[in-house]
């Protein structure tokens, strides 16, 4: 299909919202980071197990949760890393 088809039609079929709520979370930028989305790619995030839309992320925030396999355990455990680990010098 047409890339105006996909702008304006399949991506909100395909994952169940509506042109404005896009529209409305757009405009906050990504739900992580608060990157502007005309710095970054939008990615329309969601639950690969339930296909429930939780926000819109910025490329390297989607990309992020991905490495991490939207596991809140590995997130955790990235969080106490980052928390306590020091320089090594």
């Amino acid at each position: 299909r047409s890339k105006h088809y996909h702008a304006t039609h399949y991506k909100y079929a395909k994952y169940g919202i509506t042109k404005e709520w896009f529209d409305s979370q757009y405009h906050n930028g990504c739900s992580i980071c608060g990157t502007s989305f005309s710095i970054s790619k939008c990615h329309i995030d969601h639950d690969h197990h339930t296909g429930i839309v939780r926000g819109l992320l910025c490329e390297l925030c989607n990309k992020g949760l991905g490495q991490f396999r939207d596991s809140i355990l590995y997130l955790q455990s990235a969080i106490d890393y980052l928390k306590g680990n020091k320089r090594c010098t």
